[in-house]
């Protein structure tokens, strides 16, 4: 399966295309291949992280992530990863941290803020929230999941009528949500 004379870089993008397919195991196989040939090659430790959460194994998407962000601190996506992990274990404060720490990256990467919505949800702030999920509609106003969450945010919030009318927009694309 492994080409000994592919680049490290090579080996990660055969490996992504089998993640992309749920392969986890093969895919893992290529990114460990990659850091044989280039040790701390950022994006194969970030996506043996991502594969280990995929599996459940928290531990050891963190413990890869954080290789992956130590090496490469600037990537926005990375932080946001490391984010959904430590969500995970329950670690809700430096989910949000590392969420926060991702758009501080990236103001464009509306899936940071999405996730940070979802966690400020979950901590019992809801305006919080719903400006985490405006900014995502602010950038993909065609975002269901993020209309759907505004939605529901602003209706804790008594902001019934606004957030009836999106749930109808939603149940226009989505008659089932």
């Amino acid at each position: 399966m492994v080409d000994n004379g592919q680049s490290a870089d090579d080996l990660v993008q055969r490996g992504l295309a089998l993640h992309k397919q749920g392969r986890l195991a093969e895919a893992r196989l290529l990114y460990d291949a990659a850091l044989d040939r280039e040790p701390g090659h950022a994006e194969a430790l970030h996506l043996l992280g991502l594969a280990a959460y995929q599996q459940g194994d928290f531990d050891g998407a963190l413990i890869r992530i954080e290789a992956a962000i130590h090496r490469r601190p600037d990537i926005a996506k990375y932080h946001s990863n490391r984010g959904n992990a430590l969500k995970e274990k329950g670690r809700l404060e430096d989910a949000m941290a590392a969420y926060r720490r991702a758009i501080d990256l990236d103001p464009t990467f509306t899936d940071a803020s999405f996730n940070l919505g979802v966690a400020l949800r979950e901590a019992g702030d809801a305006a919080g929230a719903a400006q985490a999920f405006q900014a995502v509609l602010k950038a993909t106003p065609a975002n269901l999941d993020a209309r759907q969450n505004l939605a529901t945010v602003l209706y804790s919030l008594g902001q019934h009528d606004h957030a009836i009318n999106l749930f109808g927009e939603v149940l226009k694309v989505r008659p089932n949500a």
